[in-house]
């Protein structure tokens, strides 16, 4: 099943964090994406954030195929900024850190979601469990 992808609104951080709590309102059942029985939050605007550094971050509230639930966060470079985060960011650790700074201050947390895996397409997938 496919489904279009959102179009890019680029916002403020201050605006972002507005409307962060309704990106984790809900709990999205990771295995109904699988199967196709729901649409990934990457196709739901509420859990699109794209910032004015570049970035793209998709958050969600998630459960896992494990049962845990969580704050899921995926993130990529928006196609009109790959080549100022390159310039900027000359690591991929550099470029987490400015992510993970960013989704600290939309999501007024202080901390610091785990590094599930990365895509082979080069999207890194976080996860914070509820609770932590």
């Amino acid at each position: 099943m496919s489904y279009p992808r959102v179009p890019v609104s680029v916002e403020g951080l201050t605006a972002l964090r507005a409307r962060y709590p309704a990106a984790v309102a809900d709990v999205v059942d990771e295995l109904a994406v699988s199967r196709g029985l729901r649409a990934a939050p990457s196709s739901d605007p509420r859990h699109v954030f794209d910032t004015p550094d570049g970035w793209r971050l998709i958050v969600s509230l998630d459960r896992l195929p494990d049962g845990r639930v969580g704050t899921h966060l995926s993130v990529s470079i928006r196609e009109d900024a790959v080549t100022h985060i390159h310039a900027r960011y000359r690591s991929g650790d550099a470029m987490a850190d400015a992510v993970l700074r960013a989704w600290r201050f939309i999501a007024q947390s202080t901390q610091t979601p785990e590094l599930m895996f990365v895509t082979d397409g080069g999207i890194p997938h976080w996860f914070l469990e509820r609770g932590n």
